[in-house]
């Protein structure tokens, strides 16, 4: 169990001046996805940095302060991407072909972004404050004006819409989590995900999927 630090920090030795704030936030986000909250060791970050244990704790004074830091970084980057990115179907002038490039956005962000799909799964099965942090800061605002479109939808001729629950389960955890679990998805036939083209391929193809099974039919 990591002991609880004084909010005092000390200052890093000359030889760890190298590894940057940020750095740790890249090697933490890994290490939060892969584990989980409860068995990220701070330790074990420490080892894979090649830093003493105290450089960490200059910058973070717990691993909740840490794991709050990595959420406002790259939940925060995630975010404001989507909300730039995506367009809103209930305002689209064709709402199937909006529908369709919100999903291709939303799958492309989370190959750019596999540890956050990781994170906000974990922290979903559990629930708890470190989910409402997520949910109101960062998945809400992209959320509620998603849910608010899709219903809106169901005003349209082209679109039969389900509810925006199903929808982000299916774009987020269904078309999305080849990309958080690589080892599984090379175990299926086909090309591996990794390149550009590759999920420019998968982002096409799970919005045609999804928008073609929600088509109105007559």
């Amino acid at each position: 169990m990591i002991q609880a630090v004084s909010r005092r920090r000390g200052r890093p030795q000359i030889h760890e001046a190298a590894v940057s704030r940020e750095q740790i936030l890249d090697a933490a986000i890994n290490a939060f996805a892969a584990s989980g909250f409860e068995a990220m060791s701070i330790r074990a970050l420490t080892r894979e940095l090649n830093v003493s244990h105290g450089l960490v704790h200059h910058y973070f004074a717990s691993k909740r302060e840490l794991w709050e830091a990595c959420v406002d970084v790259y939940f925060r980057s995630l975010r404001d991407q989507m909300i730039q990115l995506a367009p809103t179907p209930a305002n689209a002038e064709n709402p199937a072909d909006a529908a369709r490039e919100f999903i291709r956005v939303s799958v492309r962000l989370s190959a750019r972004y596999p540890g956050c799909v990781r994170i906000l799964l974990d922290e979903g099965a559990q629930g708890g404050e470190r989910l409402d942090y997520l949910m109101s800061r960062y998945l809400d605002p992209v959320g509620k004006a998603w849910v608010n479109a899709i219903e809106q939808l169901d005003d349209s001729s082209a679109i039969r819409a389900p509810d925006g629950r199903t929808l982000f389960f299916l774009i987020t955890f269904g078309g999305s989590l080849p990309f958080c679990a690589p080892a599984l998805s090379e175990h299926f036939e086909g090309e591996s995900l990794q390149s550009e083209d590759a999920i420019e391929r998968q982002a096409n193809l799970v919005a045609d999927l999804l928008v073609d099974g929600i088509r109105a039919r007559e």
